[in-house]
């Protein structure tokens, strides 16, 4: 037996039991931090959060490739290109602000096949996209208005919607 475990008087078994009792109860309150046996378990019960550098911010504003939800193109080039991925049905971001002048890319990570088709404020429509081939537009540079699209495969699954902003 262990000195903690005799300092606590409790068996191994029972640690284990406490420990996972302990990650289930952080597990449903948010937080991972303090999980594992209880000799291994170190730390505090907060909950660890990650903050992006400012490194990972310039480079997710560089490239447009985001895994948020959301993408501000503002801060960008007026001819930039803005990265889109097609990924479990859904768009990666879903929602962006651009500059007119900008290129939105879509590209298709899933292995199914989506079409991008514009819903308003622009007339354009990709053919049936197969995993890792692309789709371009570019907004003109004098847009005032931003366009939502959709995969028409998927219509009911797959939305996006980018604003434009004055420069």
């Amino acid at each position: 037996m262990s000195a903690r475990h005799r300092l606590t008087g409790r068996s191994t078994a029972a640690s284990a039991f406490a420990a996972a009792t302990t990650c289930f109860a952080l597990l449903l309150g948010g937080s991972l931090a303090g999980c594992g046996d209880d000799e291994e378990s170190q730390g505090s019960n907060q909950a660890a959060t990650a903050t992006p550098t400012q490194d990972d911010q310039a480079a997710d504003r560089a490239t447009g490739d985001r895994s948020g939800n959301t993408y501000d193109a503002t801060d960008d080039s007026p001819d930039a290109t803005i990265k889109i991925a097609l990924k479990d049905r859904a768009f990666v971001p879903r929602y962006i602000t651009a500059l007119p002048g900008q290129t939105l890319v879509w590209t298709n990570e899933d292995d199914e096949p989506h079409k991008i088709q514009a819903v308003n404020n622009a007339d354009f429509a990709s053919k049936k996209l197969a995993k890792g081939q692309t789709y371009r537009y570019t907004f003109p540079t004098d847009a005032d208005r931003g366009v939502e699209y959709r995969c028409s495969i998927h219509p009911e699954e797959m939305d996006g919607r980018t604003d434009i902003a004055t420069p």
